[in-house]
């Protein structure tokens, strides 16, 4: 690791790092590729970016949630989840604060990606022996990065419920203007919440008091 650092430091890799830095959009449009092996190379080329705090973390991490949505290919999936780990222990408060950017990341990637499916899913199917298990697509980052503080379960259980609130329509006279609106959006947004309640329904709670905490808020 230190050579790996210190070799990220000298002027070629600053420059060249520079330049792509630049293009971080491109790079985030890139990992939505339908080309798997541009995906890998893409978040492989990403996370050497990150390492060298080149890239914005607040911007990056939803990207990588979305990269768990990538059920057909293990080593992204297993990569993206790396990189997560590597921000969880340096920003914790930044996988908490992007969850809800990364749930719509994960939806549209799945959508872009896998367009052939009938229906965006946020569960996974194991089979362990001879049972199948189903599982969300953020149980190992879950696991990993979140489960242990009771802090960071709460503030991800509220932010996913935050995709569910809808705001007040106000006073009688802008009542009638508001409601079509709200009624086309909530539509659009009817298959993402799907997908939001998929990740609630699916989560590895290690104690009752979390879902009993959702049911509360709910």
């Amino acid at each position: 690791v230190s050579k790996r650092v210190s070799g990220d430091q000298n002027g070629d890799a600053t420059l060249f790092g520079g330049v792509l830095t630049s293009h971080a959009n491109r790079l985030y449009e890139m990992i939505h590729s339908r080309n798997a092996d541009i995906r890998g190379s893409t978040l492989e080329l990403v996370g050497l970016l990150l390492r060298q705090g080149l890239l914005n973390p607040n911007e990056c991490v939803p990207h990588l949630f979305a990269l768990q949505g990538d059920v057909d290919n293990t080593s992204i999936r297993s990569l993206a989840l790396k990189l997560l780990m590597a921000e969880g222990e340096k920003r914790p408060d930044t996988l908490r604060q992007r969850i809800c950017a990364g749930v719509k990341e994960a939806y549209k990637f799945q959508r872009a990606v896998y367009p052939r499916k009938s229906q965006v899913s946020a569960v996974v199917t194991t089979k362990r022996g001879k049972s199948v298990e189903v599982e969300s697509i953020f149980s190992s980052v879950f696991k990993e990065c979140i489960v242990q503080s009771k802090k960071q379960r709460l503030g991800l259980y509220k932010s996913l419920l935050g995709l569910f609130e809808v705001d007040d329509l106000g006073d009688s006279s802008s009542r009638r203007n508001s409601i079509s609106s709200k009624e086309s959006a909530a539509a659009t947004d009817l298959s993402l919440l799907s997908f939001a309640s998929q990740i609630l329904a699916h989560l590895p709670y290690n104690c009752a008091s979390d879902p009993l905490f959702i049911i509360h808020n709910i």
